[in-house]
């Protein structure tokens, strides 16, 4: 099951959320969004993280002002509100994210032993 931005779930599974972010901003699969750093509390045996959360985290990924502000422009203002609050933590988050997969494993090793 989807759901649209006008009328928004406060929680839903992954794959509620990955059918949706497909719909209205980029392709994005439920096992990506289970790797995104987004708390996923665990209901009825499924994962079913916080919407703004999610959409957080999909703006910060999306990094496209233009479709951002479309994207934020079909949301209900209280997830609209709810997002802007989480953003700044979640672009944080994904360059966090985005550096450490730059490295790949080892990368800490190769900068160490580069040092001595």
């Amino acid at each position: 099951m989807s759901y649209e931005l006008s009328a928004p779930p406060v929680v839903a599974d992954l794959q509620s959320h990955a059918r949706a972010i497909t719909s209205q901003a980029f392709s994005v699969s439920h096992r990506t969004l289970g790797d995104w750093p987004i708390s996923t509390p665990l209901v009825n045996g499924k994962r079913q993280p916080r919407t703004a959360e999610v959409w957080a985290f999909a703006l910060a990924v999306l990094g496209d002002a233009d479709l951002e502000a479309e994207v934020t422009q079909r949301m209900t203002q209280s997830l609209r509100t709810d997002v802007e609050v989480l953003l700044p933590a979640a672009r944080e988050a994904k360059a966090e994210r985005d550096s450490s997969l730059k490295g790949g494993r080892g990368a800490h090793l190769r900068t160490e032993n580069a040092a001595v």
